[in-house]
């Protein structure tokens, strides 16, 4: 299932966005200066075939800062403030949390601004086949962060830079680990450290 939660959520943002369905079915949302905020930019969904490619510049941000990064129930922008969008994308009722434990499907990896104030997006996205999907990027031109290994935390998963300089974290969820378990294994990682 997760493979797919972030298709539905490029849906979601359709309201703020313009949609070009083709070959590759995609969203794009476009992120305008709120309640005085000087931030802008741009995040793009793309689905390709059992893949979701979703690639974020964002501009006018502090400098070398870090910043919340979330999908929204609601493609609603009218508020000027951002309420009109409602909650966090949460279709399973998954707690909100970092990348690397459980959260939420609107839960997305944190945006770091350089020194100029810009930022581009760092993504975790589930498929159906890491070990393949990693191959293929590397194939494709992208180099190699982190090779295919099991996680404590159930997932086997992998990184890579692809040619635009953008980090992906490629994930296939194995095992769901019950919590006790979890804060067993999470102990005995952080000891090997």
């Amino acid at each position: 299932m997760k493979a797919f939660l972030l298709v539905p959520a490029a849906l979601a943002v359709a309201g703020c966005a313009s949609m070009h369905l083709g070959s590759h079915a995609s969203a794009v949302a476009s992120l305008e200066p709120a309640s005085g905020s000087s931030v802008r930019g741009s995040v793009t969904f793309t689905r390709d075939g059992d893949e979701v490619r979703v690639r974020a510049n964002v501009s006018g941000l502090p400098p070398n800062s870090e910043h919340g990064f979330h999908i929204h129930d609601k493609g609603d922008c009218s508020s000027g403030d951002g309420m009109s969008t409602g909650g966090h994308f949460n279709p399973t009722g998954k707690p909100h949390g970092p990348q690397s434990g459980e959260h939420h499907a609107g839960d997305m990896p944190s945006l770091t601004a350089d020194g100029y104030g810009n930022a581009t997006a760092t993504l975790y996205v589930y498929v159906d086949d890491a070990d393949a999907r990693y191959q293929r990027a590397l194939e494709a031109g992208a180099t190699s962060i982190s090779e295919p290994a099991n996680q404590f935390y159930g997932d086997r998963h992998a990184g890579v830079k692809d040619t635009n300089g953008i980090s992906w974290w490629i994930a296939t969820h194995f095992e769901d680990v019950p919590p006790d378990e979890l804060a067993r294994r999470a102990k005995a990682a952080m000891e090997k450290k």
